[in-house]
């Protein structure tokens, strides 16, 4: 069941699902961990529910490619701890640590990191208290991305 509403406003193309793909950059197989949606830059970005928000300018490590990316830290309805990832971002809107409420404007599109182009990379884990670690998962098991194609 879909629980959030998208966090932008129109209709925009999935260019990259979750999954298993060849790398729009480098041409090999991997696993892709979120989804891609070919968007203008500079597209206002939304929380789609309420958390504590951290942003980042990529400087190096596992996820060098993203670029400008913030991350939404909130919890499920049931208080599971839930992260939220919108990568290759032109700006962001509020400041690291500051508390977004859902609706609140946080960011904004754009082709940084490793881009071929103006998009939104959005990815989303759950933590796994077994495992001790974050879990990525298809973001529309809990997000309606309506009508894209």
């Amino acid at each position: 069941m879909n629980t959030y509403q998208t966090p932008y406003t129109g209709n925009f193309k999935i260019t990259s699902p979750f999954g298993e793909r060849i790398h729009p950059i480098s041409g090999k197989k991997s696993f892709h961990k979120g989804i891609d949606f070919s968007m203008p830059e500079g597209t206002k970005l939304f929380a789609p529910f309420p958390g504590r928000l951290t942003h980042h300018i990529n400087r190096g490590g596992a996820s060098v490619g993203f670029g400008n990316y913030v991350m939404l830290i909130g919890e499920r309805e049931n208080g599971d701890p839930l992260k939220l990832i919108l990568a290759h971002l032109s700006a962001k809107r509020i400041n690291n640590n500051e508390n977004a409420l859902k609706g609140s404007l946080i960011a904004f599109s754009g082709n940084s990191g490793s881009s071929t182009g103006a998009h939104l990379h959005l990815q989303m884990e759950l933590w796994n208290n077994t495992a001790k670690e974050w879990i990525e998962f298809p973001p529309e098991d809990l997000i309606d991305f309506g009508e894209v194609g």
